[in-house]
């Protein structure tokens, strides 16, 4: 009987061999290789792994070295050459040990040096783990047919030590277990206190906040003591099990300090103190509150980082879920925080605190429809002094248009002059006095605040410090928090439920001459209740406000940089979003009324938007249908509401559409009839245009064919809707080549939103 052939190590060849071992050991220890996330614990491993693989490699069969040379150089296929070109090597010198059935255990170990430090560097993870399972497939064939291989006694001892290491790590898997189980319900309780605070923060609840965020830090803090103590030592050893532990540790020790932190700071923010009393607003008590409000943003900030920082892909299912709701709560948290903080130090001057300010309001209705909601038809000044308000102006729109703006050079850029010029923005040199009725046609309250403003002071000569547009769902949510009003000639009440419907339908059941004086007092009324009345403290008005103020039914500007910040952060600055993050698209649809009519109450969109998406190259093609549909009467109400100035049938409506995508239209049609593809650029979009009339009762039906490269990464689609009576409803179906695959999101959407393959989320400007 013929025995198996086994290599043959002479004891020269043991000496070199070792010294190929230590020296594979030392170039491993700079691969980079993470496997538990400790940096001396993951040198030593990969020192000792490397070391034991051009050991085992010694005695490995020929064919088991090329089978570990050819996986190492598919895995490098992507890159990088550094571990491509000394693979085909390993391959080449492994096969003709192979065809001249040479012994050269010297060679087989260096091979398997070569072999394993190329295994160790792999970075090709098409899926989690991809990389280090071909590394692990490489070594394994080697380590294997390598040890079986030798003499008796040293499988024995491989086997023995092999036994002993497991047996360790089976310890420390173990120790950790218990560990985690006698840390639960602190861990448990802890992490639904810090949820609790979290949630009280964002109420403006500062009191139940910090008891709740104290006692949770107590939880926390035992929990991160448990898990990290004693008993689980040995499992910062074991990958993937260290991954775990040092996640929890970290997270619950993080949060813990971060909670702690928090809590103290909550204990010197009173926001009781901040309410409008008679028209009077504290700014001194404002101040007083920036230092604090810093602090509990840092430690708010501190906590999110830490839960982020936490995360990997390696996290158990139940640990990765609840590490990700608390992420999720901090991530809405955090804008609030910074939001809060932004305006304690902010906001003082903006009230007057250094001197008078001075602010225009445009009450608009969106029954007549501009891309920054609707038309124009009263306004306020507001003064602003040390905090106390006062309306030192109203009055219609007619009122502003003075000759005086046709001497006005707007500045504006290039885009917005080539865009709006023709609408009365730049006629013969200067401004149209009727350009007060278009100004609002742009999506984007920048560009609206600062035409305005500058229209305001040449038609009054006073300058102001910023501008606000308030439609008629503005006005309801103001009146949820300043109540009603009363008109006793109509012997009518108006309040936050009615004031809505009156404003974009019931008013034109009046004479013209009547409803002027009915929409000034429903205005001047309105403000007056802001100005001279009494209004809760923030933590109840933002929650009264928000969905007006988010949905961009109340919008500002402001002439300062810090100022505008400040606006951006809270929501409230209705822009067209500047999107900047790679991988993310966007568009916006706006309908500007072009027959003079009211008759937007009766408008209704769908709009679906379709993509394909190669998540690599950031190369997308869409098509974007818009449905408008016309459900306006052609009789029952009053002519300056159905009726037009185009010589139309009572009910149709003629408008102008506006379409801003960040792609390139490659086609466009109307009812499927071919149409002008011709853009304009405007604040990083490309703005394509088209007039329609949509007689009662009918639908228009708007394509474009998109094309464009929006960069690589995961894909997203934000979209900034138009405040309209009736909101949109949005179909977004995106088939990527990425990890998304492909996402359906359907709904009504009422604030700018980011579509992902996660979920759909209030958009919000880049840091």
């Amino acid at each position: 009987m013929v025995g198996r052939r086994r290599n043959t190590i002479l004891h020269d060849d043991a000496r070199v061999i070792v010294v190929l071992a230590v020296v594979s050991a030392l170039v491993a220890a700079f691969s980079g290789s993470a496997p538990t996330g400790h940096a001396a614990i993951d040198a030593l491993l990969v020192m000792a792994f490397a070391a034991f693989t051009t050991w085992a490699g010694a005695s490995a069969p020929w064919w088991a070295l090329s089978a570990g040379a050819v996986i190492v150089a598919g895995g490098a296929i992507a890159g990088p050459m550094l571990v491509m070109a000394p693979a085909v090597l390993a391959l080449g010198v492994s096969l003709w040990i192979g065809d001249r059935r040479a012994n050269q255990p010297i060679v087989r170990s260096a091979i398997a040096a070569v072999i394993v430090q190329g295994a160790l560097r792999l970075d090709w993870n098409p899926v989690f783990l991809w990389s280090a399972l071909l590394a692990a497939a490489a070594t394994g064939v080697i380590i294997v047919s390598g040890v079986v291989r030798r003499r008796r006694y040293v499988r024995r001892r491989v086997y023995v030590g092999a036994g002993i290491v497991g047996g360790l790590l089976l310890i420390g898997v173990a120790g950790l277990g218990v560990a985690a189980f006698g840390a639960r319900e602190s861990a448990s309780a802890g992490y639904i206190g810090m949820l609790d605070g979290l949630e009280f923060v964002q109420q403006g609840k500062t009191l139940e906040a910090a008891q709740a965020l104290r006692t949770a830090a107590e939880d926390l803090d035992d929990a991160s003591q448990t898990i990290g103590g004693p008993l689980t030592q040995l499992a910062r050893f074991v990958p993937g099990v260290a991954q775990n532990r040092s996640a929890a540790t970290d997270v619950l020790a993080g949060a813990a300090d971060s909670a702690a932190s928090a809590a103290s700071t909550l204990d010197v923010v009173v926001l009781d103190q901040l309410t409008i009393q008679n028209g009077v607003i504290d700014v001194r008590a404002l101040a007083v509150l920036a230092s604090p409000l810093d602090a509990l943003l840092g430690a708010i900030d501190e906590l999110d980082e830490s839960l982020r920082g936490a995360d990997t892909p390696w996290l158990v299912s139940p640990f990765k879920a609840r590490l990700d709701d608390a992420i999720d709560r901090a991530n809405q948290v955090v804008p609030q925080a910074r939001a809060t903080a932004a305006a304690a130090r902010i906001a003082p001057a903006m009230l007057g605190a250094d001197g008078e300010r001075r602010y225009f309001v445009a009450f608009v209705n969106n029954a007549e429809a501009r891309g920054q909601s609707g038309l124009m038809g009263n306004w306020s000044e507001i003064t602003v002094d040390n905090g106390r308000l006062e309306v030192t102006a109203n009055g219609r729109t007619a009122e502003l248009q003075e000759d005086a703006l046709r001497q006005l050079e707007l500045v504006a850029s290039d885009e917005y002059l080539a865009r709006y010029g023709a609408y009365g923005a730049s006629i013969s040199g200067g401004v149209d006095v009727k350009f007060w009725s278009n100004v609002t046609i742009p999506p984007d309250m920048p560009s609206v605040g600062n035409a305005m403003a500058q229209m305001y002071e040449t038609a009054t000569g006073r300058s102001v410090d910023g501008v606000l547009v308030i439609d008629p769902a503005g006005i309801a949510g103001l009146m949820g928090v300043t109540g009603s009003i009363r008109l006793d000639e109509l012997d009518l009440t108006l309040n936050s439920s009615n004031v809505e419907e009156f404003l974009v339908i019931g008013q034109y059941e009046f004479a013209e001459n009547e409803r002027e004086d009915l929409l000034a007092a429903v205005t001047e009324q309105t403000i007056k209740n802001v100005v001279d009345g009494t209004l809760p403290p923030p933590q109840q008005l933002a929650p009264a406000l928000a969905p007006a103020v988010l949905n961009g039914h109340i919008s500002a500007w402001a002439v300062r940089p810090d100022e505008q910040e400040l606006l951006e952060l809270v929501g409230m600055d209705a822009s067209l979003p500047v999107i900047t993050e790679p991988g993310t698209d966007g568009f916006a649809v706006s309908s500007n009324n072009g027959s003079g009519n009211k008759i937007e109450s009766f408008l209704k969109r769908s709009i679906s938007y379709q993509a394909r998406v190669d998540e690599g190259s950031g190369d997308v093609t869409s098509t974007l249908k818009v449905e408008i549909t016309n459900s306006a009467p052609t009789s029952g109400y009053p002519d300056y509401v159905i009726g037009n100035l185009i010589d139309e049938p009572p009910g149709t409506n003629r408008m102008v559409v506006d379409i801003h995508t960040m792609l390139e239209v490659v086609a466009a049609r109307v009812d499927g009839a071919e149409a002008g593809v011709v853009t304009l650029p405007e604040l990083g979009y490309n703005a394509w245009r088209s007039q329609v009339t949509i007689p009662a009762g009918e639908t228009v039906v708007i394509e474009l064919d998109l094309a464009g490269n929006v960069g690589s990464g995961d894909y997203r689609l934000v979209y900034r809707p138009q405040p309209l009576p009736n909101a949109d409803r949005v179909k977004v179906e995106a088939v990527t080549t990425g990890r998304s695959g492909i996402f359906i999101h359907e709904g009504v959407v009422k604030r700018r939103s980011v579509f992902s393959a996660d979920r759909v989320e209030a958009w919000r400007p880049s840091e």
